[in-house]
């Protein structure tokens, strides 16, 4: 890193020093209820500042002295998938069994040395900036990797309950006082990211005539035009406005509804939309009009 970055990134340091008790403070139950021992908040721009607070003040001293740039690493892959304004999750795996992974990976390495074995990233994203929530594990508290894995939500109740109480921390500092990447950082483009006509060309490619559909263990086949029918209707769409989507008469759509209903036990349209919400067929609704 140059001298002079390395030097102006020193005020992010030293005022994380000065702040680091109310920090320990804030995390004292995430660090008395749960394996956890390690917690870190960034807030990144897109034209390279970024801000990095940390009750472990050697950990973020050693990343903001060592790491030069996120661009063209992992991190910053995860970053592009997150969707804006919504909370989202990455489990990073250091050590398994004795094997140090992500031997090339800079901030892998500072992991490494501060013993981190797996860390869980939670992303928020806005046109603005970007916020990372890092939580991490030792070695010998390799349970808490479980803890990752199935409480995800409960660590993105701790998220806003950090950013509540320390907006202050957060806020005190101005654009001149947050560190710099020596290397200018794509926070936005989206990379790697498929095309509408890709995507129709791979669906037409594997069209399924009947599909599964239920809760539990109530389940019944249904015909691909009768999911595609529901599937428009759960978005609010009327029986006309449906049929001219996929060109075929209103009667045809009553007809495939009525079926359903028959299938599934429903009374009520309304009653059927509600069970493709919480059915298996939910997550690939937005395919299934197609």
């Amino acid at each position: 890193m140059r001298e002079d970055l390395l030097l102006k990134n020193y005020n992010m340091i030293h005022y994380n020093e000065r702040i680091v008790s109310s920090l320990e403070s804030l995390c004292t139950p995430l660090f008395n209820n749960f394996p956890i021992t390690h917690f870190s908040y960034a807030r990144g721009f897109p034209d390279g500042r970024f801000l990095l607070l940390s009750p472990s003040k050697n950990w973020q001293e050693r990343w903001i002295t060592t790491i030069p740039t996120i661009e063209g690493g992992n991190f910053q892959k995860e970053i592009w998938q997150a969707p804006l304004d919504k909370f989202s999750s990455y489990i990073w795996y250091n050590i398994i069994g004795s094997h140090f992974l992500n031997q090339h990976d800079p901030m892998a390495v500072i992991n490494h040395e501060f013993r981190l074995s797996s860390m869980l990233d939670i992303f928020l994203r806005s046109e603005n900036h970007v916020e990372v929530w890092s939580f991490g594990t030792k070695l010998e508290h390799m349970e808490a990797s479980q803890l990752f894995q199935h409480y995800t939500d409960l660590f993105i109740y701790f998220c806003i309950y950090f950013k509540e109480k320390a907006s202050s921390l957060i806020n005190a500092l101005n654009s001149a006082q947050h560190a710099t990447f020596g290397e200018k950082v794509d926070l936005y483009t989206k990379r790697e990211v498929l095309d509408d006509q890709k995507i129709n060309k791979f669906l037409e490619e594997i069209q399924i005539k009947k599909l599964s559909f239920g809760v539990a263990s109530e389940k019944c086949m249904i015909t691909r035009q009768e999911v595609r029918c529901l599937a428009h209707l759960a978005t609010g769409k009327s029986i006309k406005e449906v049929a001219l989507l996929i060109r075929i008469s209103p009667r045809t759509v009553e007809s495939y509804i009525e079926n359903l209903k028959n299938k599934t036990g429903c009374s009520r349209t309304t009653e059927l939309i509600n069970k493709i919400l919480e059915s298996n067929l939910s997550p690939i609704l937005s395919y299934l009009r197609l």
